[in-house]
């Protein structure tokens, strides 16, 4: 952490924070599938929009046991006590949202059995 100048507070800066960087190298390590996807440049909303994609296609096939590696990872960065704030709000403006998973039977049966606290990230997006 470092203070800012005439004590305007503190600058935290990767590791003292859960942030974009530690997010896309976890995720990326987690996932490699996104990799063929997933556009640097594009910074967290690119990934987060790749996990979509990926998740997208995994509730299209009936694949609900990558759609709970996914959310046991997501949930799993949500509670992290210092989590840069543009982690979450990548996950609400280019993740999934509620209506992906009306689209069939898994995505129902997934829905349900989310954790609250993804389930109201998603419904955010709304």
């Amino acid at each position: 952490m470092k203070t800012l100048a005439n004590g305007k507070g503190i600058l935290a800066q990767e590791p003292d924070y859960y942030g974009p960087k530690a997010f896309r190298d976890e995720a990326l390590g987690k996932f490699p599938e996104l990799m063929h996807d997933f556009d640097e440049s594009s910074g967290l909303h690119g990934l987060a929009a790749s996990m979509a994609t990926a998740g997208r296609s995994a509730i299209e096939n009936g694949d609900s046991a990558f759609l709970d590696r996914l959310f046991i990872f997501l949930e799993s960065v949500l509670l992290r006590e210092k989590l840069h704030p543009e982690i979450k709000n990548a996950l609400v403006i280019s993740f999934l949202v509620p209506e992906d998973f009306e689209r069939s039977e898994v995505g129902r049966h997934v829905w349900a059995r989310l954790p609250e606290r993804i389930r109201y990230v998603l419904r955010q997006a709304v």
